[in-house]
C-alpha cells in the first residue's frame, strides 16, 4: 500500500513502514470482517493498494533484505541466521543517500541492526531496544508495565525526533520504521486487550498459550484450537493498537505540514 502525495516538489520525503507479522487475512482492507484498522483503511482510500503482493520469506532477515534490495533471497543470498547482506549489493537507502536524503532506520528488531548488513546506506540506525534514550525508555517501561503503552509508542517517539532534525536541516528524509506490536509476544495496552479478551479468560492465560504457540511453530508442542483462537484475538488487539499509533504518526506529519509531500509505503 502506497500513499501518493499530490505535491509536485522535486524530492518528497519517503516513509517505509513494516507492520511486522501482521497477517493479510487480519486486515479489513483485504476482507477481514472485524473493523480493527479504521485509520489505515481511511488512508488506503487515497493510496495505491496492492492486492497481489507476496513476501519472499517467512522471517525477518531474508524478507527485509528483499525489501531493501528488490532481489529474491536466491539473489541476495541472505537465507540463514549467519548471513550478512553483501557490500556489493545496492540498497534503497544507499540510492537515496546518494540523492541527498537523510536516511534513518528506527527499529526494535535485532535482525535489522548493524550485524547483518541491513544498516547499509542509513546515516542513522536507531535500535530503540538497545539505544540509551534513558529517560524516555524508563517512562515507557513504567507505563508499559501497567499496560498503558505498546512498543509502537517508543518507535514513534524516536522517529519524530529524527523528523524534527531533518526539518531543521531542510533535507528530505527516507525513514524506515519496523513496528513489532503484532509480533510475538503480543503485548497490546490494557484498553485494547480488554476489548478482545473472552469472558472468563485472563490476559495471563493467553500469554501462556502464546508461548506454547511459539514452541508449536518450532515443532516442540501441540496447541489446542481454543488457545489458537484466543491468541488470534490478542493479535487483533495488537493490530488495532498499531493502527492507532500509525494514525498518531500521520497526524504528527500533518501538524508539521509535510504529510502532503511524503510518500508513505
Amino acid at each position: 500500500m502506497v500513499g501518493i502525495s499530490q505535491n509536485k516538489m522535486e524530492k518528497p520525503n519517503i516513509i517505509l513502514i513494516v507492520m511486522d507479522s501482521v497477517r493479510y487475512d487480519h486486515m479489513p482492507l483485504y476482507g477481514y470482517s472485524k473493523n480493527i484498522t479504521p485509520n489505515i483503511d481511511e488512508f488506503a482510500k487515497d493510496a495505491a493498494v496492492f492486492e497481489n503482493a507476496f513476501t519472499t520469506s517467512n522471517w525477518t532477515l531474508p524478507t527485509h533484505s528483499s525489501i531493501f534490495t528488490g532481489l529474491y533471497p536466491s539473489q541476495h543470498n541472505v537465507n540463514s541466521m549467519d548471513s550478512i547482506l553483501g557490500k556489493d549489493i545496492l540498497t534503497i537507502a544507499e540510492i537515496l543517500q546518494k540523492e541527498g536524503y537523510e536516511t534513518i532506520s528506527v527499529i526494535m528488531n535485532p535482525w535489522l541492526g548493524k550485524g547483518f548488513g541491513l544498516d547499509k546506506g542509513f546515516s542513522a540506525v536507531d535500535d530503540v531496544a538497545e539505544k540509551s534514550h534513558f529517560f524516555i525508555k524508563a517512562y515507557y517501561k513504567l507505563l508499559k508495565t501497567f499496560g498503558f503503552l505498546g512498543r509502537a509508542f517508543l518507535i514513534n517517539y524516536i522517529a519524530k525526533k529524527h523528523v524534527d532534525d531533518c526539518l531543521k536541516k531542510e533535507k528530505p528524509f527516507f525513514l524506515f520504521l519496523n513496528y513489532m506490536d503484532a509480533h510475538y509476544k503480543f503485548e497490546p495496552p490494557v484498553p485494547y486487550r480488554s476489548k478482545y479478551l473472552p469472558n472468563g479468560i485472563s490476559y495471563g492465560q493467553i500469554k501462556k498459550a502464546s508461548v506454547i504457540e511459539h514452541e508449536h511453530n518450532d515443532g516442540k508442542k501441540a496447541i489446542s484450537k481454543e488457545d489458537l483462537d484466543n491468541i488470534k484475538l490478542l493479535l487483533d488487539a495488537s493490530i488495532e493498537y498499531l493502527d492507532f499509533e500509525i494514525s498518531r504518526l500521520f497526524n504528527f506529519l500533518k501538524e508539521k505540514g509535510i504529510f502532503d509531500n511524503t510518500l508513505v509505503i
